[in-house]
């Protein structure tokens, strides 16, 4: 196949719709307003659960978590309960690259989340921020990791940001470095390759948010700084490809960090959850009630010595995030339900499904019925209602995977409170303030931007969905779709002269190839430092 135009995708993982709308009318974004004065700009909806593995899994397959199989950042290991870090090799949908590959276009990927080990494709690959280390075997092809590195002398795949109260000028100036090697990097790529199709990514501003939100709120320098560093990042792809048609997209949007809710301890105190009692937990009980763990975060922090955790063992790691308390402790002889992952995970403990399940088939619904009408009671220390959204998995997700899915799943004020895997003995109540020094977290609305030859100036009247980005694309190169796919084409956003010219085609669901490793427990060890030291998880 042939095409007139070529495409590049820009990734701005956190960017949000609204603070970019408002952003660009003050001018402190130049060349994303450039984009929207002669092409689209519209809200770009994230998945229920907005994080990053979800969401970008469902940008580049336009399928939802039951058909890719990626729901967090971890992913259960058969039916008992251990968990492995999510890479690459857990996505059950073929990617955007792979697709266009297989109809004779040529690819380039950077730096996507949840990319590694790393695809082959026919031109270039470097995996995203989950790589275990620069040791790591990241590129594809082989070679082009000796290549970057040598000329992006700066170049890092992550590097602990010890956030410390008080230094937040010291944290935005390593995000810029970050960002700055990350731009020499892409134009490097763009003048080593030119490929029908690429796509881009920077995290730099999710990790803004999540520290230091209220300096986005106040519009402080240090804040506006590091979101002019990405788009001069957009300056410089529409500069050096002003031919393409050109998308920039986000994951999830951002918003204030208001507390964290711990529903494993409210589904204790509902009499679904149970811990041993023995001399040990209630040692540990101690422990967790004495706060030592946020009392001791905070003293390191403003030590600045928060790189020290990057050196202790994952199961020293594991002992502090969950406050002693873990999934270890539960006696799931006598556990109906638990929650598992970000904002509002919880599972049925279900005979068949889990090693140990002890809910049968009849008494399931009543029991999914029960917990919901239960997070609907929930309120905070004002007697407010705290779930704005609750849904059983089937009316969010579909698909083969399923059965891997959390049996509910509900938000927290429109994801202004997150949800800890943790047990929270240390407060009062099941509500808590934020953890780990956040001010931070996500929102569902994300960005979309479009311009180019086959790209018309629009104003769209509807949000568009994160799983429209992958048919879209495929339309734009007159690629069949998959049936199977949740997204759908964003007509609107195209000329009327292409669109006469290009009908669209299904093709049925192609079988994925099965050719990836997983992660070694070297691997495993290294990822899980990263996500703790993010934020990302508990």
């Amino acid at each position: 196949m042939s095409v007139k135009h070529k495409t590049t995708v820009i990734g701005l993982d956190g960017a949000g719709f609204f603070l970019v709308q408002d952003w660009m009318k003050k001018g402190y974004l130049p060349n994303l307003k450039k984009i929207y004065e002669k092409g689209v700009f519209a809200i770009l909806n994230s998945s229920f659960v907005p994080i990053t593995p979800i969401a970008w899994t469902s940008i580049t397959t336009g399928k939802n978590s039951g058909k890719h199989g990626i729901f967090d950042w971890s992913v259960r290991k058969g039916n008992g309960y251990e968990y492995d870090i999510v890479c690459s090799a857990h996505c059950r949908a073929e990617r955007l690259w792979g697709i266009l590959n297989r109809y004779g276009f040529s690819t380039g990927v950077f730096n996507i989340p949840i990319t590694y080990p790393p695809d082959d494709v026919d031109e270039f690959f470097v995996s995203g921020f989950d790589t275990p280390s620069i040791d790591s075997d990241f590129t594809r092809p082989k070679k082009l990791k000796d290549k970057l590195l040598k000329n992006i002398k700066d170049y890092e795949l992550f590097a602990e940001v010890g956030y410390t109260a008080g230094e937040e000028k010291k944290y935005a100036e390593v995000l810029k470095r970050h960002l700055k090697a990350k731009r020499d990097a892409i134009n490097f790529l763009l003048d080593e390759y030119d490929c029908d199709f690429s796509i881009f990514v920077v995290m730099e501003l999710d990790h803004l948010h999540h520290k230091l939100w209220r300096f986005v709120e106040k519009e402080s320098d240090i804040a506006i700084e590091v979101y002019a560093l990405a788009d001069e990042i957009v300056g410089d792809i529409l500069s050096r490809k002003p031919d393409d048609n050109i998308f920039v997209v986000s994951d999830h949007g951002g918003g204030r960090l208001e507390g964290v809710v711990y529903l494993n301890r409210w589904l204790m105190k509902e009499g679904l959850l149970s811990v041993f009692d023995s001399p040990m937990l209630r040692v540990k009980y101690l422990l967790s009630r004495s706060d030592i763990i946020a009392k001791t975060y905070r003293i390191i922090s403003k030590l600045g010595l928060g790189w020290i955790k990057r050196f202790l063992s994952k199961e020293t790691q594991e002992m502090f995030a969950t406050s002693f308390i873990s999934f270890k402790d539960i006696d799931w002889s006598k556990t109906r339900a638990f929650a598992m992952g970000e904002f509002g995970q919880i599972y049925i403990h279900e005979e068949g499904r889990f090693e140990k399940g002890i809910v049968n088939k009849k008494e399931y619904d009543e029991l999914v019925d029960r917990v919901i009408e239960g997070l609907r009671q929930i309120k905070d220390k004002n007697g407010v209602t705290l779930v704005d959204k609750v849904y059983r998995r089937d009316e969010i997700y579909s698909g083969e995977s399923l059965d891997n899915a959390p049996d509910i799943v509900c938000s927290f004020r429109d994801y202004a409170y997150d949800s800890s895997v943790k047990f929270g003995f240390e407060q009062k109540d099941i509500i808590g303030p934020p953890e780990f020094e956040d001010t931070g977290t996500h929102r569902r609305e994300g960005i979309f931007f479009a311009c180019g030859p086959d790209i018309k100036k629009i104003d769209v009247d509807n949000s568009l969905d994160i799983c429209d980005v992958t048919p879209t694309i495929l339309y734009l190169f007159g690629c069949p779709i998959d049936r199977d796919m949740d997204g759908k084409v964003a007509y609107e956003i195209f000329k009327d002269e292409f669109k006469r010219e290009r009908g669209v085609i299904f093709t049925e669901k192609q079988a994925l190839a099965e050719h990836k490793k997983i992660f070694t427990d070297e691997d495993k060890e290294e990822v899980v430092k990263k996500l703790r030291a993010l934020g990302y998880m508990d």
